[in-house]
């Protein structure tokens, strides 16, 4: 009877004891770790939490972030933000010894538009185990910003004398409050200075189009050159006037008296002079332009007709001369007297009446002349034709071919080549007389019957 009942008291104890167990495990599961470590972050904004800033620049918010516990702590913080506002920095992280304070200080963007105002932005520190965290608060200041500029969009540089000139211009606020604009222009000549309008509401961070006529009047006899100034003006906060400027240049052509010439013309000369002495007295002709042969073509002509030769009249008279001359970026072209040339050892610079011709095919230049001499007996009469190649304009070689027709016909086939080498100045002391010698002196090889020239000049 007794073991019967000592067993039945011990099974009645133990479901007691079981409950006080779970209970205690499930206590120091969920409250035991935090209250061992006594893990504490505290957050506090730096001086009294007050930022003061313009829009369209970069301010700064800084917070204390306190260890108050008794372990270490890897910490994350976060910044919220206002819409539209951005951080100059990405999510940054760092690590707080148990009492250790650091000075957070944190960037960000405020824009162009926004409105002034206070603001308010949260700054958060959360510990690594997610539960611990702090927080602060700080207002921002948007301070009121009035400002305007001018954008010149379409504006012609020319008009006509009669016709409307016509420039539009873009007026922006710069300014984080609605501004009220007034525009203004005017004319360096008094010409009428009509703006599409006079008064536009421009809204912050954004901007209007304005179209600006000045009439040219047609009763102009000269040419001028025109100033367009326009004003934008506003008033900011405080009453104090806010204006921008554009100011345009443009050429106001005058029209031509009598009508529209449908001519090209080119410059002429004609003169008439008189020469005389012991040889007797005659009187010479001389008629000569020079010019484009089109308004806006790179052709050009040259010309110069003079007769009778005077020479022998008297010391002071000229010879006659005839010449014409057509060139244009790839092409050259000579009729009459002229100084013909095809190279240092067979026909340099000779003074002829002929006619020529030249053409450039990227770095290749083909050519030919047909001359006879003006002066001097037997009178020369000779045949040329020549390819060149260049290089660079240091470097050259050419092809000949002279056919002589007095005296019996001659035929010559040159090569020449002439290299221009860079200034010794820059060789060592070593170098440098070798180098001028070699500037100095050429060397050729000349066979003349029928003969193959072979130069190459050193300059």
């Amino acid at each position: 009877m007794h073991s019967a009942h000592s067993t039945g008291w011990s099974s009645s104890s133990a479901v007691p004891l079981r409950t006080r167990l779970q209970a205690l495990i499930l206590y120091s599961i969920l409250f035991l770790p935090a209250c061992a470590c006594g893990q504490t972050l505290a957050v506090r904004a730096a001086g009294a939490g007050l930022v003061e800033t313009e829009p369209a620049g970069i301010a700064t918010a800084s917070f204390f972030v306190s260890n108050e516990g008794d372990g270490a702590l890897g910490v994350v913080e976060r910044l919220d933000l206002p819409d539209g506002w951005t951080p100059i920095a990405s999510v940054s992280s760092f690590e707080l010894a148990p009492g250790e304070k650091q000075l957070r200080v944190l960037g960000f963007y405020v824009p162009l538009a926004t409105p002034a105002a206070s603001y308010s932005l949260a700054y958060e520190a959360v510990a690594s185990d997610g539960r611990t965290r702090g927080r602060g608060d700080a207002r921002v200041v948007v301070l009121p910003v009035a400002g305007l500029s001018i954008v010149e969009r379409d504006v012609p540089d020319r008009v006509v004398a009669g016709e409307t000139l016509r420039a539009r211009f873009t007026i922006v606020n710069r300014g984080n409050l609605p501004e009220t604009v007034f525009v203004r222009a005017r004319s360096s000549e008094s010409f009428p200075v009509r703006p599409d309008t006079m008064r536009l509401r421009v809204e912050a961070g954004a901007s209007r189009d304005v179209e600006i006529e000045v009439e040219a009047p047609p009763q102009m006899d000269r040419t001028t050159e025109h100033v367009l100034k326009v004003d934008a003006i506003s008033r900011d906060s405080d009453g104090e006037e806010v204006t921008a400027r554009s100011t345009t240049f443009q050429t106001v052509i005058a029209l031509a008296r009598g009508g529209y010439d449908p001519y090209h013309r080119v410059p002429c000369r004609l003169s008439i002079g008189y020469a005389g002495g012991e040889g007797g007295a005659a009187t010479q002709v001389e008629y000569s332009g020079h010019g484009r042969l089109t308004d806006s073509g790179t052709s050009e002509v040259d010309f110069l007709l003079r007769a009778p030769g005077v020479q022998d009249e008297s010391a002071f008279g000229l010879r006659d001369e005839y010449r014409l001359k057509l060139s244009g970026e790839t092409y050259r072209l000579r009729a009459g007297d002229a100084a013909y040339n095809l190279s240092s050892l067979t026909v340099r610079h000779r003074y002829g009446r002929g006619v020529g011709g030249e053409l450039d095919v990227g770095r290749w230049t083909l050519g030919g002349w047909r001359s006879r001499s003006v002066w001097g007996e037997p009178r020369i009469d000779d045949s040329a034709a020549y390819l060149r190649y260049s290089r660079t304009e240091r470097v050259e070689v050419g092809f000949s071919y002279l056919r002589k027709h007095y005296g019996g016909p001659s035929d010559i086939l040159s090569v020449t080549a002439r290299a221009q080498p860079q200034h010794a100045g820059g060789l060592s002391e070593a170098d440098r007389p070798a180098a001028v010698r070699q500037s100095v002196r050429p060397w050729k090889v000349t066979q003349t019957a029928h003969s193959i020239c072979a130069c190459c000049n050193v300059e």
